[in-house]
């Protein structure tokens, strides 16, 4: 029977204070100083603060929408795909380097590297040890239709090398998904009922290949996302869109275990900083579910939020595994307490908010937006009232007015 991280805690971690039901308040009065450590809290007391934002040449086509972004590993920039098949790379504006941040909105951001595909990219990731400082590590892996895997410079947005997948017949494939090992190592990815893992320093098409249907424990299907378990270097999962949540292990031949009672497809997948939840989402799914890998057949409450197209909805977690974050299509962006599942929710765009990342360092949040809209012929210039709107925007956004140092860490 599912239920929530707190009461699921109570039996291992000492009561701290009275949770104070529809205030999204919890008093420390009864607390000792054991109990606290030197983590941040979401209070959730006040929205975040716009800092700085970028549109205006997405705003001149509604088709060239954003369809995610994600901040490099050393926050210095951030990374976000467009639906014009462009992975577009933004500085870190200078301002935002120091506390407190200014009153006023910056002036728009502007891409500094532009990497084009060929077609639709499927998927893009950071190198996980990327580092400005270090300009080897300054690079990301991009997916796109019927190319191969591109490791780009992100200096410059060139192509550094290429990782080739072919099928039986000697065609080239292209991976739905893809996912760096933690050191960087290795690169995974997703294909139709298979996963190709690359070693990162042999470009080519030397790959190892994990056949799904060859594994009972598995499920076959597009791996639509692939996670690694950021407490165990050998095992990572995998998401497909028949529904289905494997957890693989390199030292063992083939999955471990599968969970597959989802029907509408994974769309993403995320672990917990410590390891031990595992956190997914679906297609026009208004939950995000929330599974304890220990135990995998304890599923805990899901996180509610408004979903209802087919669009990859993304959400992320704050490196102190305190906090998600997860936008919606309805314009909104969601926080969520994990230690009492208390929320605060925000209107940031008045489009889909398809992005969401969390700063690795800095109190930060970017958020992304647009979607793919019909077309309608209307022949009445006057009705104004049945345009379609879209916004497609990039976002920055302060959260240090909902931050408050000192907190008993559940996670």
């Amino acid at each position: 029977m599912a239920r929530t991280l707190l009461e699921y805690f109570k039996k291992a971690k000492p009561e701290t204070g009275d949770i104070v039901e529809g205030s999204g308040e919890e008093t420390r009065d009864n607390a000792t100083p054991t109990e606290v450590t030197n983590t941040e809290l979401y209070e959730l007391e006040s929205e975040p603060q716009l800092l700085v934002e970028t549109k205006n040449e997405f705003m001149k086509n509604e088709d060239n929408y954003f369809r995610g972004c994600k901040w490099s590993p050393d926050g210095t920039c951030i990374l976000t795909c467009n639906n014009d098949n462009i992975l577009r790379l933004y500085n870190l504006p200078d301002e935002l380097y120091s506390s407190p941040f200014p009153d006023d909105i910056l002036p728009e951001m502007v891409p500094v590297v532009s990497a084009r595909e060929g077609e639709i990219i499927y998927d893009y990731a950071w190198f996980p040890r990327m580092s400005s400082h270090d300009y080897a590590t300054c690079c990301f892996a991009s997916s796109s239709k019927n190319s191969p895997v591109h490791l780009l410079d992100a200096y410059d947005g060139r192509l550094r090398c290429s990782y080739l997948s072919y099928n039986h017949l000697d065609e080239l494939i292209s991976p739905h998904s893809l996912c760096f090992s933690l050191d960087g190592s290795k690169l995974y990815t997703g294909y139709q009922n298979m996963i190709k893992v690359f070693d990162t320093s042999i470009p080519g098409r030397d790959s190892k290949t994990i056949t799904m249907s060859d594994d009972e424990n598995s499920q076959c299907g597009i791996v639509s996302c692939i996670a690694m378990n950021p407490s165990c270097a050998t095992d990572f999962v995998i998401g497909t869109y028949s529904g289905s949540v494997s957890f693989y292990s390199e030292i063992a031949k083939g999955s471990l275990f599968s969970i597959s009672s989802y029907k509408k497809g994974i769309s993403q997948i995320m672990f917990s900083p410590c390891g031990n939840y595992l956190f997914f989402s679906e297609r026009k799914s208004f939950t995000l579910g929330i599974v304890d890998i220990r135990k995998y057949t304890v599923t805990l409450d899901d996180i509610t939020r408004t979903v209802n197209t087919n669009q990859r909805i993304y959400f992320d977690i704050s490196k102190d595994g305190d906090c998600l974050a997860t936008g919606s299509t309805n314009g909104f962006v969601k926080f969520i307490r994990l230690n009492d599942f208390k929320f605060r929710e925000f209107n940031a765009h008045s489009d889909a908010v398809n992005g969401c990342s969390i700063h690795p360092s800095l109190p930060l949040l970017a958020t992304s937006s647009g979607q793919w809209k019909p077309q309608v012929i209307d022949d009445d210039d006057d009705d104004d009232d049945d345009k379609i709107i879209f916004e497609n925007s990039l976002k920055i956004w302060s959260m240090d007015k909902i931050i408050n140092i000192s907190k008993t860490n559940y996670f």
